[in-house]
């Protein structure tokens, strides 16, 4: 049950926005109460009931009501300060970017501070093209009138010491109607794009780390939304030498509860992860060019999904352009009858080989060919 506090009591909280906050993260009331006051259990069953009165009425309602919020805090594992602001925000996504600068707990360089405030304008801003934009550009250039519309809604929260902690707030559009049948608000679908896209960098990431510093599983992560500017804006939490670790949490509006349970919303980047992130940006970047590339390799998977459709061969090789030369995994598009032809050079393990230029389909790149070589020979047109 509720133990004691001496806290000053905070204002915009009463026992209506707790239970509905309660309600929203699936704690459960007990169908009796126990001398006036409501009795909730959290969903896992293991922590203690809170006991909650139903209004403040009476002078001990109010510490009844304190006790009540610093046990769900400890339930929930949730920071006291950050709890009062989310059950007095109901309808805002927060998320926390967790870095650990070599300053005193609470303080950040300046210059450190400046990348990770760089960090979470590229990341919301990559986040909001994907979604807001017919057209998604990945790389620069400059923002849709939507995209600097939802930019200016997202605010700094406040910082907290735990080495420093920076805190970014999306207030999200209210209902229409009910919650169980309205689309969810478009800043929620752009919060969801950004956790997508980061958990897979993370993902990535640490495949990379215990790879020996392979990236090929970036090329993988680029179907989820990574690019070469949100690695470089993950690589800025790290630091400003790259070398620090970090971490991101992701709280969702308690009026708006996001209970799919399929990702953690806690993210976590080693000290590696920043070095690794920008050379994965680095490498993503070259897949950005715009002039004609050539391809030599081996066919390692296919799919197309009927023989009316162009099919996709993912080529692993050699990537050459007019500036470099890498080994990478990259999709290539053909046609039904270089489809057929591919497909039996994977069979036989024969090599090929493809000149053409790079285009965006969605998050992932492609590999559109003017010229199509089967163990060195062209493909008959």
């Amino acid at each position: 049950m509720n133990h004691g506090t001496g806290d000053q009591f905070p204002g915009g909280i009463d026992p209506l926005s707790v239970s509905d906050y309660l309600r929203a993260r699936g704690w459960r009331r007990d169908p009796r109460d126990w001398r006036g006051a409501q009795v909730w259990t959290p969903p896992d069953g293991a922590s203690d009931q809170v006991l909650l009165p139903p209004e403040l009425r009476y002078r001990d309602d109010r510490e009844l009501l304190l006790r009540a919020l610093h046990a769900v805090a400890r339930a929930e594992n949730e920071d006291y300060q950050d709890l009062l602001r989310l059950v007095s925000n109901p309808m805002v996504d927060t998320q926390y970017f967790h870095t650990h600068p070599p300053s005193p707990s609470g303080t950040v360089p300046l210059l450190s501070g400046m990348d990770a405030l760089e960090g979470i304008r590229g990341a919301f801003t990559l986040a909001a093209r994907s979604v807001l934009d017919e057209k998604p550009s990945m790389g620069g250039g400059r923002n849709s009138k939507a995209v600097d519309d939802f930019l200016r809604q997202v605010r700094l929260g406040p910082s907290k010491a735990g080495s420093y902690i920076l805190s970014a707030e999306v207030p999200l559009t209210p209902p229409r109607g009910h919650l169980l049948f309205d689309d969810p608000p478009a800043e929620r679908t752009v919060v969801r794009a950004m956790k997508r896209a980061m958990s897979a960098a993370e993902r990535a990431t640490k495949a990379a780390e215990s790879n020996e510093g392979s990236l090929d599983p970036f090329d993988e992560a680029m179907e989820a939304g990574v690019s070469a500017r949100l690695c470089d804006s993950l690589a800025r939490f790290g630091g400003h030498d790259h070398d620090q670790e970090f971490s991101i949490r992701f709280a969702w509006a308690p009026a708006q509860p996001e209970g799919n349970g399929e990702e953690s919303d806690q993210l976590s980047f080693g000290r590696r992860a920043a070095s690794i992130l920008q050379q994965a940006g680095e490498r993503l970047r070259e897949l950005e060019y715009r002039g004609t590339v050539r391809l030599h390799g081996t066919v390692i998977a296919t799919e197309r999904q009927s023989p009316r459709h162009d099919g996709f061969v993912k080529v692993k090789g050699t990537l050459s352009t007019s500036e470099s030369r890498r080994e990478r995994t990259i999709l290539v598009r053909l046609g039904p009858e270089d489809y057929g032809a591919a497909l039996a050079a994977h069979v036989r393990g024969s090599t090929i080989e493809v000149e053409g230029r790079l285009s965006s389909a969605g998050h992932r790149r492609e590999l559109l060919p003017s010229l199509v070589l089967i163990d060195g020979q062209p493909l008959k047109r």
